[in-house]
């Protein structure tokens, strides 16, 4: 798998009492693993949510739009943020298409153990902490996953799905149809859309669209010299127009808006 170290970062924090009681929906170009220590809350994951106690656990895929939707006064959790530099491969490919939610049982002090061993990974500057962080966190995943296996909250991953991600992630810049995903996959297209909506929590054309805004989001900060027409037509939009009428609804701004104010936030920063 090619990995591009540009994209590459880690995140935990750890709180106690988190007080928030909601937050914005939101998605990540990484992945997101979610752990609750104390309280109640309600997650959601596209259109799907998640009654969370303590003990329970949430892994979410990239690209998808996730966020809190209550939760008591005060709750804590372990949050993990990160790329698939660290996790192996194989590892990649079963957490990369849909949200996996479990309770964690009779695992939960072995987890919070290797919890605590990826925070102190974290905040050290001795040498091969990435390489560290990376055992830990393929072998956090792999607890999750059993655990998942067993608990039947835990979210069964259709393999047709995940390959119907995959083929989307590498021809994005194409022209797209059901028809043409349906049949890399070998299903129907009814069948890959119930699926696919099920598991992902978005529709597939919304998915497509989502991964290609996110893509043209990249170019907008990285690629300054690069006309707006050039990256709609790069992330697989025919029309600028409607790519421009599009990312403005998404994010609020227009993409020259867009990377005028990242340009003026990184000028500030730099002084």
């Amino acid at each position: 798998m090619n990995k591009s170290q540009a994209d590459k970062y880690f995140f935990f924090r750890k709180t106690d009492n988190f007080s928030n009681r909601t937050t914005d929906k939101h998605y990540h170009s990484g992945y997101e693993i979610y752990f609750l220590t104390d309280g109640k809350c309600c997650r959601f994951v596209g259109d799907r949510f998640y009654d969370m106690c303590p003990g329970d656990v949430l892994i979410i895929p990239p690209g998808l739009t996730h966020g809190m939707y209550h939760s008591t006064k005060k709750h804590g959790r372990i949050l993990i943020n990160f790329t698939e530099h660290f996790v192996i491969d194989d590892l990649v490919r079963v957490i990369q298409s849909a949200p996996i939610f479990c309770s964690l049982g009779n695992t939960k002090d072995e987890v919070l153990c290797i919890f605590d061993k990826i925070g102190i990974e974290d905040i050290s500057a001795a040498s091969f902490s990435d390489e560290a962080k990376c055992a830990l966190l393929s072998q956090l995943v792999i607890l999750i996953l059993r655990q998942a296996e067993k608990n039947s909250s835990g979210v069964a991953e259709n393999d047709f799905v995940a390959k119907a991600i995959q083929y989307v992630r590498n021809n994005y810049r194409e022209p797209m149809l059901l028809e043409d995903i349906a049949k890399e996959c070998n299903v129907s297209r009814v069948h890959l859309s119930r699926k696919f909506k099920k598991n992902v929590g978005v529709g597939i054309s919304k998915y497509i669209c989502d991964y290609r805004m996110e893509k043209a989001k990249e170019l907008l900060l990285t690629q300054e010299k690069i006309r707006i027409s050039e990256i709609a037509v790069s992330c697989g939009f025919n029309d600028s127009n409607y790519f421009s009428s599009q990312f403005k609804k998404i994010y609020g701004v227009t993409p020259t808006q867009y990377r005028k104010d990242a340009k003026y936030e990184y000028d500030n920063n730099n002084k």
